[in-house]
């Protein structure tokens, strides 16, 4: 191949820094300089016709159509339209620009990047052009408006140049740090980077069919690339169908019931979930579980047992799977040697990935074992009797009859007092129930022939029949509540010579507290925060405020567990208080009920609050009497409307003592 001179243009002043052929002929070449000008030059055609023998003939000189100073500073880079009717420049002024072939008329400015732009270039199939930058950044650009389209960023360092692939799809960049990197165009998305490159790569060239091209960078090397997308997506294809073909294969197999060939099948596809599948199946189909999956895994190559115990290892972090995965694990330690474990390559980690989850495992069983230990237990020492009705009660052969007895209810302190005030009516309501209730079953027997028929058959195969008063008392346990006690608690009732439950009358908690009034008021101090502490509140406060101010005598804070709590003590304290007064005495409100923060009562000698603890941090009520409002930012900004002084503290300097004594222990 030998290469000879056909003609020379000379005309610019600076360097030549971009040249572009015509896409259609070859009549013209475009040029552009660090002179900041772009020329038109025309190719004549005796040198394009020029023959072989002519070869020793001087060049002929390019003429220059149309000069035009296209930029304020260097021109980096010259491109043509696939239709020959435009050309675009590329400049250091941060500008690309468009230009018609025909006289160099300027048709638009491409305005948005914020350093110089290396190169510009046309695609093939629409109406864009596409631009790259020392800022890093790559822009699309709409030839008919010169309005940026789409950018895209990625590159950490300048994009030198850019190309169109994939008929417009895709572009092609390379940058400054000797990196290439494939774009999407429709997703803005870089889709591959390729790094061959040691220093910055400077050129780069596509062929016409866009399946080759070639970069060159300033690590002195040309590198050819070949497009291989249609390649890869036929691979993935055949993978595909392959694929699916394996996984009917494997459908088929489960199907059939052949466990060895499936699980086989199920680790060459790495599929462990599947492999569960089939180890469940295997459970479910009956027979001898045991014996079948050590047959089966006998059977198993070595790679194919550590792929499966890889499996195990991902089952065990699973509750719901840890059965399968332990059942797997105790046949290969049973079936397998040591040295066999220890030939594997990654029988540590193996090991490791097993130990903890096991241990897990193992732990939970205990407890669960031991929860049902204590439930036999307790079922084994229980024992339910119910109260005898009026009068002798008829001799029977049902065996449980003994087991019925009346119940006393397990009554909490908060709630006990409001069930004792209406304890006399419910026992006058039950007992006109079961009078009404004995006079039915008198008058119609059929009532109770459900329980008859659930009686057990004696030798004879005669059903035992229950006498009516065993009937009323089992109507009567489905209504009652019911205390059940075992047998170590009635010895220890028995031996302290206790009355039966059926004879023991509702406690009541008010009397555990004297009915006597205080002498300060209806409750004395020390006696409210008694009840307080044992009623369960916490953080209790007592705080004595001044005489000159005081609206009472001491103020009483504590803390609630829940709302529930809250309402119940002051209900408690409210029924207590009542229990204590005078008549001369107010009955206490209890203001903010259906709050849920915060409740108090006002017992003429006292006032109590109770809070929920983050009401009591917010409101921070002793803080605030404790100290002052000349601490308090609230207290201490101006109100536009103040026509009634209502705080007691505005006179009281912060010495003197407010806190008389922390009854809770803090």
């Amino acid at each position: 191949m030998k290469i000879v001179c056909l003609a020379v243009g000379s005309g610019h002043t600076a360097s030549v820094t971009s040249v572009a052929w015509s896409q259609l002929t070859t009549s013209f070449v475009v040029s552009g300089a660090e002179d900041k000008c772009v020329k038109v030059w025309d190719i004549p055609a005796s040198a394009v016709a020029a023959k072989k023998n002519e070869s020793a003939a001087a060049p002929a000189a390019l003429h220059c159509r149309r000069t035009e100073i296209a930029h304020d500073k260097d021109i980096n880079s010259v491109a043509v339209s696939p239709n020959d009717r435009l050309l675009a420049t590329a400049s250091q002024d941060k500008t690309a620009r468009l230009y018609a072939t025909e006289g160099l008329a300027l048709t638009g400015v491409m305005r948005g990047h914020r350093r110089g732009v290396w190169s510009v270039t046309f695609s093939p199939v629409d109406q864009i052009a596409a631009t790259c930058s020392a800022d890093c950044t790559v822009r699309l650009w709409s030839i008919t408006d010169a309005s940026c389209v789409k950018t895209f960023e990625g590159h950490d360092s300048s994009v030198l140049r850019v190309a169109f692939l994939c008929r417009g799809m895709q572009l092609l960049t390379c940058s400054a740090d000797g990196l290439l990197k494939l774009w999407s165009v429709k997703t803005n998305e870089c889709v591959q980077t390729y790094s061959e490159h040691e220093a910055k790569v400077w050129a780069l060239a596509v062929r016409a069919d866009q399946r080759l091209f070639v970069s060159g960078g300033a690590d002195s090397s040309l590198l050819v690339w070949r497009d291989v997308s249609e390649e890869e997506a036929r691979v993935d294809a055949e993978a595909t169908a392959l694929r699916v073909s394996q996984e009917q294969a494997l459908s088929n197999l489960v199907q059939q019931r052949q466990w060895l060939r499936a699980l086989k099948l199920a680790i060459k596809l790495k599929r462990p979930f599947r492999c569960l599948q089939i180890l469940k199946e295997l459970r479910r189909d009956g027979g001898n579980e045991t014996s079948q999956l050590s047959d089966i895994l006998t059977q198993l190559r070595d790679d194919q047992v550590e792929d499966l115990l890889q499996f195990v290892v991902e089952w065990n972090t699973n509750s719901k799977h840890c059965h399968e995965a332990q059942l797997v694990l105790n046949l290969l330690l049973r079936l397998r040697p040591p040295e066999a474990w220890l030939k594997m390559s990654n029988c540590r980690t193996l090991i490791e990935g097993l130990l903890p989850y096991t241990e897990r495992h193992f732990e939970r069983m205990n407890r669960m074992l031991q929860s049902i230990s204590f439930i036999d237990y307790t079922a084994s020492c229980l024992k339910i009797t119910s109260r005898q009705a009026p009068g002798p009660a008829a001799l029977t052969e049902y065996p449980d009859e003994d087991l019925f007895t009346d119940a006393k209810p397990v009554l909490r302190p908060a709630f006990a007092a409001q069930q004792t005030a209406n304890a006399e009516d419910d026992t006058k309501v039950e007992e006109d129930a079961e009078e009404k209730d004995a006079e039915k079953n008198e008058s119609d027997p059929g009532d109770d022939a459900h329980l008859e028929d659930a009686l057990p058959a004696d030798e004879d195969g005669d059903r035992r029949r229950m006498p009516r008063s065993v009937a009323s008392r089992y109507r009567d346990l489905r209504q009652r509540p019911r205390v059940i006690l075992d047998v170590h608690e009635e010895e220890q009732l028995a031996e302290r010579g206790a009355a039966p439950a059926e004879e023991q009358a509702l406690w009541d908690p008010l009397d555990a507290w004297s009915a006597e009034r205080g002498r300060s008021g209806v409750f004395d101090v020390e006696e409210l925060v008694e009840v307080l502490r044992e009623e369960g509140m916490e953080d209790l406060c007592v705080l004595r405020l001044p005489e000159d101010h005081a609206y009472v005598g001491h103020m009483v804070l504590a803390t609630a567990r829940s709302h529930q709590h809250m309402l119940a003590t002051a209900q408690f304290v409210k029924k207590l208080y009542k229990r204590k007064r005078l008549s001369s005495d107010p009955v206490p409100r209890i203001e903010g009920r259906t709050s849920k923060e915060w409740i108090a009562m006002d017992m003429v000698n006292i006032a109590l609050h109770l809070f929920d603890r983050r009401a009591r941090e917010h409101y921070d009520v002793d803080g605030l009497w404790a100290v002052g409002p000349r601490y308090d930012e609230k207290s201490q900004q101006e109100e536009e409307d103040n026509l009634l002084n209502l705080n007691p503290l505005a006179e009281f300097t912060p010495n003197t003592p407010l806190l008389e004594r922390d009854l809770n222990g803090k």
